[in-house]
């Protein structure tokens, strides 16, 4: 107002005085020039309320559940401050009702404000449309109208598949893992209220719901997977059903699916062990001992096993306890078990060494590990290119100095981010969403999955929490067509393979993937899988592939060539499949041309084929039993019969050259090369132009010998019944020979220089121009000659390549 008046007749008026602001205890003070100033008694300014203001907006609800959270309106002034003393009543009604008044607007419909605001907190609409608004009014108050909000149906939730799920014959002692994934439809959360397990034979994986593995909680607002497991305690048939009993806000409703499946008695018949690949030097690491079935399924045995712990080609000690106190060379399987845990610890770095497992009853297996240093990085591989709105796997693993996949011996956190609209989840289905990854003590690789829906190209950044590891980075590019290199093949996956381990460039190597019904769908090829192609990441360059077996309720093998892997790096290829009109691609000789000879033990009439196409095929003489190795076919002899290739044998192997196979055996050995078993080579009776290539000495190594002086022998045994990847080399000129065992040196020595001509032709035997040859007795696979001494680099990768533990499978991608 005028807050500046002339006094008439001695008084100055102030008619027009306004204060804008609520509050109590005011004063005004009145002053002119020199005169004193005058001070007012207090007063107070009241409020005046003139408008509603809406401060919690209605939100989207269903037609059974109240909008939440509660809407609240405030009252308020001209300037828009609240008026807290106001006790107004504040009544709503539709501003605008889509439903064209078939929907009715429940719940407190006039509420007397408190402190100033009015608070709905149980207002309903029972009719599903979108663009509800709310209009509040209250007497002469200028009165609000709220943003549009939509009702849709309540809560439900669906198993996807509802039908009955068979797990199939699975033996005593096994467990099956079924993902069961829960739809959720409608608005809200729905609140698990039962959830029992299905029997004691069907159960939440985990124990009970949401039990482990899965993306569900007790509280469901998205599609979401448990995880259910058969684990049969008896034989015979069991069935069950899975049941979940939910609330939707308004009523419990209960979903159902029918679980079936049959226990088997069938009995254990092998080991098996589970456990990390890379090992941390110093540290105690756990690994799985299970008896399994003739499907690999675990087994329960119906008495003790012993299993006896063996070491070999490197040192380590086995222990019983989980501080590495207690050394054991042996430990049990108990009857009415399938499993038993036991410890490993080594001091030495940079060894591969053979854990062995030989079982009482049970046929014994092997693990290869090799001890590394703690994990110092972070190592992720995705597919560069995925098409949108699809779940795609990337693979996370922790990774030593040297390139080697290792768990460290403490939880590790790892965040993830990224730069776009890309959302993580850890699971195969894309349902749970998440931000990090939890590695437990030990484990050395997890995998987690990617999904958007924006065409864009990403960039993921992976950091641990503790800042100790290094972070990487991947770059994707997410496109609504794929690059494709035929479209007659209608599926195709990404096969990693790694080279991340060896700061080595390689050309023309020969990679065994290896298949099965946990990595493909046999369902998808031809019965003989010759539909089958593999190509480049720049989907144009087809590679040569050689299938050595096709097993459609098994593994299979399928090997490639890869034209180059870089340094300290890895490769993406394509494997495509799923054409019904596809010819046989099937080139061994483009696979394997870089060696002399190849013997996969693929069979062709009566030969085994010498897959480089030279022409030395083999043949049996006496009696060669086919069985299965550690990459698909392979031979056992019986100690009378040899595998002639009909070739001279010793054009290569009395020169300068590398030979190279997988071997098993048990057979007692002779430290006189002329009466010991062995791989192959020729004596010379009463000479000394003959070599002994890969005999087996009095204490189970195995060996060397040119000419009559100069035996070399390995450092680790070979006839304790278990698979293992050797190479033997002789230098012609130097008279030096090398052993690897799983591509890494391990024993040297020196025999006798030159050129051995005398004639041989077989694998099995070392002949004898005296007419006693000395047969080997044990298994063999893959076995390959070349004529050069090959670099220690080139024989450890030519045996990580076909170990199956550096290569990985992406996601299904189909047209």
């Amino acid at each position: 107002g005028t807050l500046t008046v002339a006094a008439v007749a001695g008084i100055a008026s102030f008619n027009d005085i306004e204060i804008d602001v609520a509050g109590s205890g005011y004063t005004l003070d009145a002053d002119s020039g020199a005169l004193a100033t005058a001070t007012s008694g207090s007063f107070n300014i009241n409020a005046i309320p003139t408008q509603l203001v809406i401060t919690g907006e209605p939100s989207n609800s269903d037609t059974v559940q109240a909008i939440s959270p509660a809407v609240t309106v405030e009252i308020r002034d001209a300037a828009n401050n609240i008026i807290s003393t106001a006790t107004d009543t504040v009544t709503v009604a539709f501003g605008t009702d889509p439903s064209a008044g078939a929907a009715t607007l429940g719940g407190t419909l006039s509420v007397a404000a408190v402190s100033g605001v009015a608070t709905f907190n149980d207002l309903t609409v029972d009719t599903i449309n979108s663009g509800y608004t709310l209009s509040f009014s209250s007497g002469a108050l200028a009165g609000a109208t709220s943003t549009t909000f939509d009702i849709v149906s309540p809560v439900t939730l669906d198993f996807q598949d509802d039908t009955s799920h068979d797990f199939g014959e699975k033996a005593q002692g096994s467990s099956t893992d079924l993902s069961v994934i829960i739809e959720h439809s409608g608005s809200g959360t729905a609140t698990i209220t039962s959830s029992t397990n299905p029997s004691a034979d069907f159960t939440y994986k985990g124990g009970s719901f949401p039990g482990t593995g899965g993306t569900c909680g007790t509280s469901i607002s998205a599609n979401c997977i448990v995880v259910v497991t058969y684990a049969p305690t008896t034989s015979g048939v069991h069935n069950a059903t899975l049941s979940l009993s939910y609330d939707n806000g308004a009523s419990t409703d209960t979903i159902t699916k029918p679980l079936t499946g049959e226990g088997t008695s069938d009995p254990p018949t092998k080991l098996s062990v589970a456990g990390s690949a890379g090992i941390i030097t110093n540290d105690c690491i756990p690994f799985t001992i299970k008896a399994v079935d003739d499907t690999n399924s675990s087994a329960n045995v119906a008495s003790d096993e012993t299993v006896t712990l063996v070491v070999n080609n490197g040192t380590g000690s086995f222990y019983s306890d989980a501080s590495c106190t207690s050394t054991t060379s042996s430990t049990t399987i108990s009857s009415g078990t399938s499993s038993k845990i036991i410890y490993f610890e080594t001091t030495t770095s940079g060894q591969s060494l053979t854990l062995i497992f030989n079982g009482s009853s049970l046929t014994n297996t092997s693990k290869i590990v090799t001890s590394a240093s703690a994990p110092t990085a972070i190592y992720a591989s995705a597919s560069p290119e995925v098409e949108t709105d699809n779940c795609s796997v990337v693979e996370v693993s922790l990774i030593d100095p040297s390139g080697i996949k290792t768990g460290a011996s403490t939880a590790q956190t790892i965040n993830l981010s990224y730069s776009g609209d890309t959302v993580f989840y850890n699971d195969s289905f894309c349902t749970g969403s998440l931000s990090s990854i939890s590695f437990a003590a030990y484990e050395g690789t997890k995998y987690v999955y990617i999904k958007n829906a924006t065409i864009e190209t990403d960039t993921f950044n992976l950091t641990d929490n503790a800042a100790i590891l290094t972070s990487t980075s991947f770059d994707v590019d997410f496109v609504s067509t794929l690059t494709w290199w035929d479209t007659d093949w209608m599926k195709r996956k990404k096969v990693t393979v790694s080279n991340i381990d060896q700061a080595t460039t390689f050309s023309n190597t020969p990679v065994l993937v290896k298949l099965n019904s946990s990595r493909i769908d046999y369902n998808d090829f031809l019965g003989d899988g010759s539909d089958i192609r593999f190509t480049l990441d720049d989907h144009s360059t087809v590679l040569s592939h050689n299938i050595e077996s096709w097993n459609t309720s098994g593994d299979s093998y399928v090997w490639i060539k890869l034209p180059t892997i870089t340094a300290s790096s890895e490769v993406n290829i394509y494997m495509y499949y799923d054409n019904t009109a596809a010819g046989d691609a099937d080139n061994g000789a483009g696979v394997f041309s870089a060696f002399e000879g190849a013997w996969n033990m693929d069979i062709s009439g009566s030969d085994y084929i010498d897959s480089t196409g030279s022409g030395k095929d083999g043949t049996e003489v006496g009696t060669l039993t086919t069985t299965t190795g550690p990459t698909g076919n392979a031979l056992s002899f019986d100690g009378s019969s040899k595998l002639d290739t009909g070739f001279a044998l010793e054009t290569i192997i009395g020169r300068t050259s590398t030979l190279s196979l997988w071997v098993k055996t048990t057979q007692v050995g002779n430290n006189t090369n002329w009466q010991a078993p062995g791989i192959t080579g020729v004596e010379e009776a009463g000479g000394g132009n003959d070599i002994f290539f890969g005999f087996i000495r009095g204490d189970g190594s195995i060996a060397v010998n040119s000419g009559n002086s100069g035996v070399a022998a390995s450092n680790f045994v070979v006839n304790d019944n278990t698979w293992r990847y050797v190479t033997i080399q002789r230098n012609e000129t130097t008279g030096q020979v090398r052993f690897y065992i799983n591509g890494v040196l391990n024993g040297t020595g020196t025999s006798e220089t030159g050129y051995k001509s005398n004639a041989f032709s077989s694998f099995g035997v070392i002949e004898d121009t005296g007419g006693t040859p000395n047969y080997f007795i044990g298994e063999m696979d893959n076995i390959r000659l070349s004529n050069s001494y090959l670099d220690p680099e080139v024989v450890k990768a030519q045996f990580k390549f076909q170990a199956d533990t550096h290569i990985s499978f992406g996601t299904l991608e189909e047209l």
